[in-house]
């Protein structure tokens, strides 16, 4: 059995809930959709009960550097996280090709690499979403020339076919009915001080959540 743990923002005084979810619901595994300061107030209360965090999965925005910080590395070991882009890099652990051309670059103007880096859940959505948007920009201009407009960047990018910058993102495909990119997901779990992969991408049951999307718009 799993228990869901969805709480109203600003999802800061949990302790009444986590001992429920423990201890009178006694359950397997713990599904945390949360947010802000949410994620890392629930890995707290939950090590504080003794539950164990493999036993729990946080949904994409219950994962980054800054929610394991509050908790603690070592308290948040074993935690599971869904993440749509490549994460576990810093400045000094440039652990991917892509994240190695962008330092380069930066460190050819002259500059520092950015602290920003160093939180790679975030840092990397941004190149993820980054690189889709050149990508669109790029084919728009190569159809169209440069002088492009924001609806040919538009078509381009609804044009864009399993775009993954060799595994560092989930692969991006977009169309003018799906405006999401496929729908995938990877699990990472924190581990000795950082990050490892627990899974490949993945979809979630996708043409059923597309038939409700449909059936919707």
């Amino acid at each position: 059995k799993a228990q869901l743990l969805l709480l109203p923002p600003p999802a800061i005084e949990m302790r009444p809930q986590v001992l429920d979810i423990a201890r009178k619901y006694r359950a397997e595994f713990v599904l945390s959709h949360l947010f802000g300061r949410g994620p890392g107030v629930s890995l707290k209360e939950f090590t504080r009960v003794g539950f164990d965090r493999d036993k729990m999965v946080g949904f994409v925005w219950a994962g980054g550097e800054s929610d394991i910080n509050i908790a603690g590395w070592e308290q948040s070991e074993g935690y599971f996280n869904m993440q749509f882009a490549h994460v576990g890099s810093s400045r000094a652990n440039l652990n991917h090709p892509l994240l190695q051309r962008i330092a380069n670059n930066i460190r050819a103007g002259g500059r520092d690499l950015p602290e920003a880096m160093d939180q790679s859940v975030y840092y990397n959505r941004g190149v993820m979403i980054a690189a889709a948007h050149a990508e669109a920009i790029r084919a728009a201009v190569a159809a169209n020339g440069p002088n492009i407009d924001g609806e040919d960047v538009k078509n381009a990018m609804e044009r864009i076919n399993g775009l993954d910058l060799d595994g560092f993102m989930a692969p991006l495909s977009f169309s003018p009915e799906d405006h999401e990119g496929g729908g995938f997901v990877r699990i990472f779990q924190v581990h000795d001080n950082g990050y490892r992969p627990a899974s490949d991408w993945i979809q979630g049951y996708r043409e059923v959540v597309m038939k409700h999307v449909m059936a919707g718009s």
